[in-house]
């Protein structure tokens, strides 16, 4: 076990004008890396970290990120768990209900939309109950009238947070992070970028 003496990255020290990223550059590039790197192992060993967001990774400059908080972590390759927070959830869990490995590449590109000050913190916009979205993949005959509602009221708000986030994706900058960032944040599962090719276009671009 480790002792990090870090703040998480929605600690207030780590924001500013209200709920931005305060960081820098070569802030966030550090942190793409070491998460990256996070993945790629649990990826290895098959496990699901299921939460990737700012409030789970620590980071000091002179040490780096960790990630931390594996309340929610599975064996992979896929989870229909509904557990993380919403704002970091692909679009494959609106559609398919299901999420997997590139579904944390999703979650950490969503992180570094905001460590590129392209957005605040996403636990200040409007959120949703993610295990509602599961009601859309069920029976309609099979639910009351009142989980139907649910469903359709997270699956409209999670719609409406993924235009978000596609309007942002096109919005980014000309530079290495978010070239990378770009291709995490691919709408579709089967060409996002992967753990193990994201080390490695990292690593060469360093």
């Amino acid at each position: 076990m480790w002792i990090v003496c870090s703040h998480d990255l929605s600690y207030k020290a780590w924001l500013e004008n209200g709920h931005h990223f305060k960081g820098d550059y070569e802030d966030a590039e550090k942190m793409l890396c070491d998460i990256a790197k996070a993945l790629r192992y649990l990826q290895g060993q098959r496990v699901l970290h299921n939460d990737i967001k700012p409030s789970n990774i620590l980071y000091r400059r002179e040490t780096g990120a960790k990630l931390i908080d594996f309340g929610c972590a599975q064996h992979g390759p896929k989870t229909r768990s509904g557990r993380g927070s919403p704002w970091y959830t692909p679009p494959e869990y609106l559609a398919h209900g299901y999420g997997g490995f590139p579904a944390e590449i999703w979650g950490l590109g969503i992180v570094m939309i905001f460590l590129l000050k392209l957005m605040p913190l996403p636990e200040f916009s409007q959120g949703w109950i993610t295990e509602d979205i599961k009601l859309n993949h069920k029976d309609k005959t099979e639910l009351k009238d009142i989980e139907h509602k649910k469903g359709v009221k997270a699956k409209q708000a999670m719609g409406a947070w993924l235009t978000t986030v596609r309007r942002v994706r096109s919005m980014l900058p000309k530079n290495a992070v978010a070239e990378t960032v770009y291709k995490m944040l691919d709408g579709y599962l089967d060409t996002r970028v992967q753990a193990q090719e994201l080390v490695t276009h990292i690593n060469n671009q360093g």
